[in-house]
């Protein structure tokens, strides 16, 4: 029960909440007279969850002291606790780089990858990329940083293996539960090119992000169409909106230096597109679903489709992982149910059209639109 509780205030960021519980935790594991191996992990993993909850207010010498404490004792029982030690210091790496520790936070991140490389777990490995890049990131080691942010996304992206950071890889048939993490690798690889642009004023610099960001803007309108799963949620709350402030800053700033008009329509593109989560985060779907009159079998039979979906891009993901011959007759299955799914969206159009606007249209106006239909000649809009 305290730890649903942690994770719910964790999901509300009510960060006193997080310590008062894990402290609660703690106590109640410690009370436990018999130290049998359980209680001991209860023990690690409550400390753990403290270190979260002191460093998300900053409370840095706190968090390393309660992340060694867990990871001492997940030490004890390393065969079965590799995930909660690649865990441990992939969090200390964090802690280490925000407080200047920079050979300790590149021997703990390092050490988080070789476990993690060992297990085969590519969303962990992917994440212990990234946190390295973070911190060459904090030490303005930009090149090293943009290096490692690539890593991260290969890791995630099988197919992608280009060497040059300017390049970006194909989004299509990318695992629902892997786009979220994507989508931040690339967001921060986008930053450092900004940071970059800051440094030398070089223009391809600022254009790289900007490419960037548009691809981060077709991963968010599949996020939104992903809109079940807790990670699209999460994700579409908290990140989505501060992605497209940077991103419409950015062409506007490249619009002021080339006068290139197409700059300012994907500006004004951007803007729709943020307001338009902005809507989707206000919306009650069940609610929807009432208004609007949908049968119940007709939104199972949704379900079913984006969930079979759902495990064949993640079966497609580790085949290409593991090289094995199984792909194209996985990747025949997934277009054949991708197809049924475009089907029956279809058929909702025309049967339920307001269920499908309200979920399934990502379409925008754009300037052109607003120019031809709603402004007279000469007009203009501010």
């Amino acid at each position: 029960i305290l730890d649903s509780r942690y994770f719910m205030y964790e999901r509300q960021e009510a960060h006193e909440k997080m310590i008062e519980t894990a402290k609660q935790s703690l106590t109640l594991a410690k009370a436990v007279s018999d130290k049998e191996l359980q209680d001991e992990l209860m023990i690690a993993n409550s400390y753990n969850n403290l270190a979260i909850a002191y460093e998300a207010v900053d409370s840095l010498a706190l968090a390393e002291q309660y992340y060694l404490n867990s990871l001492a004792i997940n030490r004890r029982f390393s065969e079965d606790r590799s995930y909660e030690l690649a865990q441990n210091y992939n969090n200390l790496t964090g802690v280490y780089w925000k407080r200047g520790m920079k050979k300790e936070a590149f021997d703990a991140i390092e050490k988080a990858i070789t476990i993690n490389r060992l297990g085969n777990d590519y969303l962990a490995l992917s994440d212990n990329y990234h946190n390295k890049a973070m911190a060459f990131e904090e030490f303005k080691q930009y090149d090293e940083a943009l290096s490692n942010y690539q890593t991260s996304i290969q890791t995630l992206v099988p197919s992608f293996q280009s060497k040059s950071v300017y390049d970006l890889p194909d989004v299509t048939n990318i695992p629902a539960n892997l786009k979220p993490a994507l989508t931040e690798s690339l967001q921060e690889k986008a930053d450092v090119f900004l940071k970059l642009h800051q440094q030398s004023k070089a223009l391809e610099d600022l254009q790289a992000a900007t490419t960037i960001y548009e691809l981060i803007s077709k991963l968010i309108d599949q996020i939104r169409l992903d809109f079940d799963s807790d990670e699209s949620k999460s994700f579409l709350t908290k990140k989505a909106k501060g992605i497209f402030e940077k991103a419409i800053q950015a062409n506007l700033e490249l619009f002021e230096t080339t006068k290139d008009q197409q700059y300012l329509v994907t500006a004004f593109d951007l803007v729709e597109r943020s307001k338009a989560l902005i809507l989707l985060d206000a919306v009650k779907e069940n609610q929807a679903k009432i208004k609007v009159g949908i049968p119940a079998s007709i939104i199972e039979r949704e379900r079913s489709l984006k969930t079979e979906i759902q495990n064949l891009e993640q079966q497609l993901f580790e085949a290409a992982q593991d090289q094995e011959d199984s792909t194209q007759v996985i990747r025949a299955d997934l277009i054949a149910v991708e197809r049924a799914l475009e089907k029956w969206i279809d058929s909702l159009e025309t049967n339920y059209p307001e269920y499908h606007q309200l979920k399934y249209s990502t379409q925008l106006a754009s300037v052109s639109d607003i120019q031809e239909k709603l402004l007279r000649p000469n007009q203009g809009m501010l």
